[in-house]
């Protein structure tokens, strides 16, 4: 069966089967119309042999990789799990980012980051409500530290992650304390984004907001969980 490489594909070319080679990455994005056709065929960790799928222009955000091309799955696409993967197949993509360049990549979304850190503190999973017409999901806290400290980058060597849902509860804390004997682990996390820390707001509904003395505001302020009701179509924003 002939093959394609990931670097030879290009819009409007036309391929059966590829084949992924060390050093070469392209992202894949399923669109929401056949997501749910693919749901029960993709899993994280497996190795794929895919065919009948579309070459399009990356997109400007939210980049997995960075490339001039993506896949786009398609209602034709086919997916299989491969028979006889190669040896050392590759399971991680990734082009870290250093420590230093983080801050100026607050509020970012061209491509998402990964970072390699020293995990010095993890909090427990706490419960956070989103919206009230939702259940509440979770999060845990983390601080990173620059697996590369230096003099010079004392001010900067720590930062904090947050990691929400299924990453959140999946993360164990056990087995990473046991891999060094509690000392602090150096660990990768990929696919992350950047955004300015916030302390901890109380979270009020418009009522509760009125009964506040504007005297009294929180300092921090406070988020508010509103339902629009209705829209004025003719009037302006």
């Amino acid at each position: 069966m002939p093959f394609a490489t990931l670097a030879g594909l290009e819009p409007r070319d036309r391929f059966a089967t590829i084949c992924v080679k060390v050093r070469n990455a392209m992202y894949v994005e399923i669109p929401h119309d056949v997501v749910d056709d693919f749901n029960a065929q993709v899993e994280e960790g497996e190795i794929y042999v895919i065919s009948r799928f579309r070459i399009t222009n990356a997109k400007n955000f939210f980049r997995a990789v960075e490339g001039r091309y993506m896949i786009e799955f398609t209602y034709h696409t086919r997916v299989a799990v491969a028979r006889d993967p190669p040896r050392g197949f590759p399971k991680y993509v990734y082009s870290l980012t250093p420590f230093h360049q983080l801050p100026d990549l607050v509020g970012n979304c061209r491509k998402f980051l990964d970072v390699l850190g020293l995990v010095t503190e993890v909090s427990e999973i706490q419960p956070v409500e989103v919206s009230p017409n939702q259940n509440p999901t979770i999060t845990r806290k983390l601080t990173l530290r620059n697996v590369t400290t230096k003099l010079y980058l004392s001010r900067d060597v720590e930062m904090s992650m947050t990691l929400w849902g299924q990453r959140a509860s999946n993360f164990d804390i056990e087995e990473l304390c046991n891999i060094n004997d509690g000392k602090p682990v150096p660990v990768l996390f990929v696919g992350c984004l950047m955004k300015t820390f916030m302390p901890q707001q109380e979270i009020s509904y418009l009522a509760d907001l009125q009964r506040i003395d504007p005297y009294d505001f929180p300092t921090n302020g406070c988020l508010c969980t509103v339902t629009i009701a209705r829209l004025i179509a003719d009037a302006p924003w």
